[in-house]
C-alpha cells in the first residue's frame, strides 16, 4: 500500500521489525540472530536502515514472526519505490527525455518490439 503524504521520507522495513516487532515482544537482535540462524551484525544493519532486507532474511522472518513472506518482501519493495519516486523527480529535471524522428508511438514499438 502507498502511502499518500509523499513529504515524509519511506520508512525502511527495519525500522518496522525494531519498532513494531522486536521492541514490543522485547525481542534483542542477539536473541533473533540466534532463532533465525543469521548474522547479528546484518540485522542491526537492517533495523538501522542501513542496508536492506535480503529474500533470505525475509524468509527467516516470516518463518519466526508466523507471517507471510509476501509482507517482507513488499515491505521492502514499496521503501525501495518510494524512494525510487523521488530520484525519478530529480532525474526527469536533470536529464532530457530522447527525441525520436519518427512518432513517439512508432518508435517505442519497434524498440520495445522482440527480435525474432
Amino acid at each position: 500500500m502507498k502511502r499518500t503524504n509523499t513529504s515524509l521520507p519511506p520508512v525502511h522495513p527495519g525500522e518496522i521489525l525494531r519498532d513494531r516487532l522486536l521492541k514490543p515482544l522485547n525481542v534483542s537482535t542477539a536473541k533473533l540472530s540466534k532463532e533465525i540462524k543469521f548474522p547479528k551484525k546484518e540485522i542491526d544493519l537492517v533495523c538501522e536502515a542501513k542496508i536492506n532486507i535480503t529474500h533470505d532474511l525475509a524468509l527467516r522472518l516470516s518463518v519466526f514472526f508466523d507471517t507471510s513472506l509476501e509482507l517482507w518482501i513488499n515491505l521492502q519493495k514499496n521503501y525501495e519505490e518510494e524512494l525510487d519516486e523521488k530520484k525519478l523527480v530529480s532525474l526527469r529535471k536533470e536529464i532530457t527525455p530522447y527525441t525520436y524522428k519518427e512518432s513517439r508511438e512508432d518508435s517505442r514499438h519497434s524498440l520495445l518490439a522482440k527480435k525474432h
